[in-house]
């Protein structure tokens, strides 16, 4: 009797244990107005699932009856920008609940305001940090990418992405974490490696001319004014400067001792130093390497100063805070180093994490992890209002992952993103707020789907200038159809969809190569996508 009632609950704690761990990789992909959920279940004995959502956290309000073989479906007609919690239930013949899922949230909102995607470039595995660089020679514009295990990618941006030249990272464990340029030099920041200067005159032909070793080997961002380079982070105590003026040799011309410092900005003899774990910014005199000194420290509850810029007068800070409590952007008044006060706050979601933000004109931009490229308006500094975005990561979750940085300051206007995951975007302001850009006679575009490659789910984007019938379709690297996505008349404009790796019956399709074709009146034009699993 003791062992078949041992036995029964030794049954009844794994029957248990079942019921909440086989619904698994719940998640939620972000639509305009809509939610694609996911999931994986392998188990059987349920006659349908409950899919349960709401807005307070306990899923009580049922959206639909499923078939205990689907896995995925879409909630439409939902409000964007409201956070919404799902549960999935596994329900037997009786009634019963055998398995239930983790409570997920999802957030609706449409991929882009007031921006335009214009190209990817995803061929590396995972990424850092990204600057611009112009050929003097030619005017042509890279991307300059860190692929952190594997080295700096330069990207040739002219029209679709493609990388021209690759430096590979160097020692025991790389990692390519920042990069800088310096006239026609690339500085190549590595983790646990000394710095890479690398000659760009020839981008298809990358020639590194010298290494930087710092006191601690390595270390994690840098910053270059003018002919001097301050690096930051890792081992490094402080700051340590070095004159660029000779590239094959250059030379410790400063440094400061401090705390440490993950990120730092200079401008007008000035340097703004990031205390990351709850030292708040220094602000610091570096008009003579001498007699480096502080001028100021500005700290305030819960501090985890990531990055830090100004406005283009000088007279406000943006800080961005990536730990700590309240991870996001912070604006201060500097104009009185006397009396710094904070004069607004940039909250996009209080639980997502900012990342680098840097300043052109009386914009912002923002790399703001899982919630992609974000731009604000400093015309007024204490009333800081968002004009655009791009969501790089559209899977609703915090955390690193997404987009790490969006640089701004390419001649042509194109704005350049890494994200951690989908590695090059290219971008295009269109502003302002509200009203769209007018789309040429001309213009008729496909755009390269995002992300790519996918799993299972990816966007597609194109524009049309005059109403007419399209026509857009998948079809197999062998030139096979698989599937028609749009086949009717259009009005003129950007329209966007989705393709959840399904064939025209409704079947997951294999991973491999496939391309997106649109037809309409004399225009034609196709992308190559690349489905993982």
């Amino acid at each position: 009797m003791k062992i078949k009632l041992i036995f029964r609950i030794l049954f009844s704690l794994c029957f248990i244990s079942t019921v909440f761990s086989d619904i698994t990789d719940f998640f939620s992909i972000s639509g305009d107005e809509q939610l694609t959920l996911q999931w994986e279940f392998e188990e059987g004995g349920i006659d349908h699932f409950d899919l349960y959502y709401s807005y307070d956290g306990d899923p009580d309000i049922l959206v639909a009856q499923l078939s205990p073989m689907t896995q995925s479906y879409v909630h439409t007609g939902v409000p964007n920008d409201v956070k919404l919690y799902y549960q999935l239930k596994g329900i037997n013949s009786t009634g019963e609940t055998l398995y239930s899922s983790q409570i997920i949230w999802g957030k609706a909102h449409p991929t882009s305001v007031n921006m335009t995607l214009l190209g990817t470039w995803d061929e590396r595995s995972s990424y850092g940090d990204i600057w611009g660089y112009t050929d003097a020679n030619t005017g042509i514009e890279y991307a300059l990418m860190c692929a952190r295990p594997e080295g700096l990618s330069i990207i040739d941006i002219t029209n679709e992405p493609v990388e021209v030249g690759f430096v590979s990272a160097t020692g025991n464990n790389p990692d390519a974490k920042d990069v800088k340029v310096y006239d026609h030099y690339a500085i190549l920041i590595e983790e646990h490696a000394p710095a890479q200067v690398i000659d760009l005159s020839d981008p298809t032909n990358p020639n590194v001319v010298s290494t930087i070793e710092f006191s601690g080997g390595g270390a994690h961002n840098c910053y270059i004014d003018g002919q001097y380079l301050y690096a930051v982070g890792h081992d490094i105590d402080g700051f340590e400067i070095y004159d660029l003026s000779n590239p094959q040799s250059p030379t410790l011309v400063g440094q400061y001792s401090s705390n440490y410092y993950h990120d730092l900005y200079v401008r007008d003899g000035i340097a703004y130093a990031a205390g990351i774990y709850g030292e708040g910014l220094d602000i610091i005199d570096v008009s003579n390497f001498s007699q480096i000194q502080l001028l100021v420290n500005v700290n305030y509850d819960g501090s985890g100063v990531h990055n830090c810029w100004t406005t283009e007068d000088g007279n406000y800070l943006i800080v961005g805070d990536e730990i700590g409590n309240g991870p996001w952007n912070r604006i201060f008044d500097i104009q009185d180093l006397d009396n710094i006060t904070m004069v607004a706050e940039i909250i996009v979601d209080e639980d997502a994490t900012v990342h680098n933000s840097y300043v052109k004109d009386n914009l912002l931009y923002v790399g703001h992890y899982t919630e992609g490229v974000r731009i604000v308006d400093l015309a007024d500094p204490t009333n800081p209002v968002e004009i655009a975005y791009y969501d790089t990561y559209l899977t609703n979750e915090y955390g690193y992952k997404g987009c790490w940085a969006v640089y701004p300051y390419l001649e042509s206007g194109k704005l350049i993103a890494s994200d951690l995951q989908s590695g090059l975007l290219v971008l295009e302001h269109n502003p302002p707020l509200g009203i769209e850009t007018p789309i040429s006679p001309e213009q008729y575009s496909l755009l390269q789907n995002y992300p790519n490659p996918f799993n299972p789910i990816t966007r597609i984007e194109y524009s049309i200038s005059l109403e007419s019938f399209v026509d857009l379709s998948v079809f197999d690297v062998s030139g096979n159809f698989v599937k028609t996505l749009v086949n009717t008349i259009q009005s003129n404009g950007k329209h966007s969809l989705q393709w959840d790796g399904t064939n025209e019956m409704g079947n997951k399709v294999p991973s491999g190569i496939y391309f997106i074709k649109i037809k309409t009146g004399d225009f034609s034009e196709s992308r190559k996508m690349i489905l993982l699993k």
